[in-house]
C-alpha cells in the first residue's frame, strides 16, 4: 500500500496518554478516506513510553 498522509506522532515520557492517542488515530484510520501511516518517534523518554 501507498500512503499518501503520515501522521507523526513526537513521544517524550508520554506513556499514560500513547494508549488513548494509538486507539484515537487508529480510530481515525478506520474512516479516512485517505491511506494514513502512523508514526511514533521516541526521543528518549525515562518512562515506559518506548515499551508500548
Amino acid at each position: 500500500m501507498t500512503y499518501k498522509f503520515t501522521i507523526i506522532v513526537p513521544v517524550y515520557n508520554e506513556e499514560e496518554n500513547l494508549e488513548r492517542v494509538e486507539t484515537e488515530l487508529f480510530n481515525y484510520l478506520k474512516i479516512a478516506s485517505v491511506p494514513t501511516s502512523i508514526l511514533f518517534i521516541n526521543d528518549g523518554s525515562n518512562d515506559k513510553s518506548q515499551a508500548l
